[in-house]
């Protein structure tokens, strides 16, 4: 009897016959379980840097794409690592940039032209540093 990929997903091991529980060996796996609270403190605390840090900046992209070949790092922690930083750029992507970014817009917006090549404005500052993240948020892709 012939079972499609997707039928074998759908069934247990008693259902498949029984030389699945005639097996003269027992394999058993060791779980090792991972404590929450640090996974939860290190990642707020992660949340901190790239909300404080120049977009894009923390972590170096090689440094990202370092965190895959930690040998004895829980897959957890790697795995909350990478949605962190995904979430980040989720959110500039959406025009959700960070709050010190945010203070670089004037309050009001000048009715006239504007800056000229002069001194670079709020706004100016601005679009360069999310130019720049969104270089870094590249390299990050393209490293990993």
């Amino acid at each position: 009897m012939y079972f499609s990929h997707k039928d074998l997903s759908r069934r247990n091991s008693l259902d498949l016959g029984e030389h699945t529980r005639d097996s003269k060996f027992v394999i058993l796996k060791e779980r090792k379980l991972v404590p929450v609270q640090p996974v939860f403190n290190g990642m707020l605390r992660f949340a901190f840097l790239l909300e404080t840090c120049q977009p894009g900046s923390v972590p170096d992209p090689y440094l990202l794409a370092a965190v895959l070949d930690l040998p004895h790092a829980p897959v957890v922690a790697k795995a909350s690592l990478f949605l962190e930083c995904s979430y980040f750029v989720h959110c500039c992507n959406k025009g959700q940039w960070p709050t010190w970014m945010k203070l670089n817009f004037p309050i009001f917006r000048p009715s006239g032209p504007m800056a000229t090549r002069g001194a670079p404005s709020g706004m100016r500052r601005t679009h360069i540093l999310q130019r720049a993240a969104g270089k870094m948020f590249y390299q990050w892709a393209e490293v990993n």
